[in-house]
């Protein structure tokens, strides 16, 4: 258990801020121990720290994931995995590549573990973690109580999960099961984005593989390294509006992008609306839109949290006064 511990290689914005305990656990008896004898403050689990905004030193404990390992098990077409909560998203989205096993291959690149995962349902270009869970295991930070949460269970929605709830928050993700498929019944998605009009422009079919690399390829041309942009990845969701209010929208925008969910609700992508409003590339002291990607904020130079949630602020602001529609945040901000 260390103290007063900073916390810059531990949040892609590469934030100057501390905790006052942190510790890393390797297993589920690991953590149990842990747990046992923590400080009375409040917990918060980490994996990579990239969907997370500090916007002052985290006055309680920090529990570092790093369970490892992937156990696979083949039942015809569906190949289930069990994988631990520490390991990398990319580097499992690559292996189930690699096996030619279909399901994730467009979630490719997205930043951060395994466990991070379902707390955010994470998706990309027309696919949600949801689609392919089973369920998890997790350890409750109070009464040390192990569980196994089947999907109905974890109440997934749009970038969200019952694990971002108050109760949700007591839980500790240590492992997670999925179901793929093998290659010769799985047909990839290639209808969000540019995803085929990549495939047609490099003759490639729409194998798992050329889908992977696609979607890397749209990836890496838009969104920055964190590495010499420090940043959370997107910084907003998109926006979900009743069909009424796009209708509106459609008299002074006609050409507003949007992809509908159902008879009575539209998503609008948070990134146009951002566009629109002229805050692309836009930057205010040490915080800007990424000039390639305006759900992206990234620093350029040092900043705080306070600066960078204080930008969203006007952001927010800006989208609301224009369009009327309220955006919210991705990012966990503490």
């Amino acid at each position: 258990m260390q103290t007063d511990f900073l916390l810059k290689n531990y949040n892609t914005f590469q934030l100057e801020v501390k905790s006052n305990y942190f510790t890393s656990f390797c297993s589920t008896e690991d953590l149990i121990t842990i747990l046992k004898n923590k400080p009375s403050h409040e917990v918060l689990v980490l994996g990579e720290g990239s969907n997370v905004l500090f916007t002052k030193d985290f006055e309680g404990l920090i529990l570092y994931n790093t369970i490892k390992g992937i156990e696979v098990q083949s039942k015809g077409e569906n190949i289930y995995l069990e994988i631990g909560g520490g390991e990398n998203w990319h580097d499992i989205v690559t292996y189930c590549v690699e096996n030619n096993w279909g399901g994730i291959e467009n979630l490719a690149l997205i930043p951060g573990t395994m466990a991070a995962g379902p707390i955010q349902n994470i998706g990309a270009y027309g696919v949600e973690l949801k689609d392919v869970f089973v369920s998890l295991d997790a350890v409750n930070i109070d009464s040390l109580e192990k569980r196994n949460f089947p999907k109905e269970m974890c109440r997934f929605g749009y970038r969200d999960s019952f694990f971002k709830t108050v109760e949700g928050k007591k839980w500790v993700i240590t492992s997670v099961k999925i179901v793929l498929k093998t290659a010769e019944v799985y047909i990839p998605n290639i209808g969000y984005g540019n995803i085929e009009e990549i495939l047609n422009t490099e003759k490639k079919n729409s194998s798992i593989k050329s889908v992977y690399e696609a979607v890397i390829a749209i990836r890496k041309s838009k969104l920055p390294d964190p590495k010499i942009d420090p940043n959370a990845g997107s910084f907003f969701k998109n926006p979900i509006i009743a069909t009424g209010q796009l209708i509106e929208l459609q008299e002074n925008y006609p050409k507003i992008p949007n992809f509908k969910i159902n008879d009575r609700e539209s998503k609008v992508p948070a990134a146009w609306l951002i566009e629109t409003i002229g805050y692309k590339g836009k930057r205010t002291g040490n915080v800007a839109i990424h000039d390639k990607q305006a759900l992206v904020i990234i620093t350029k130079g040092a900043t705080t949290g306070k600066e960078i949630l204080d930008f969203s602020e006007i952001i927010i602001r800006e989208v609301m006064l224009t369009f009327g529609i309220l955006l919210e945040r991705e990012v966990n901000v503490y």
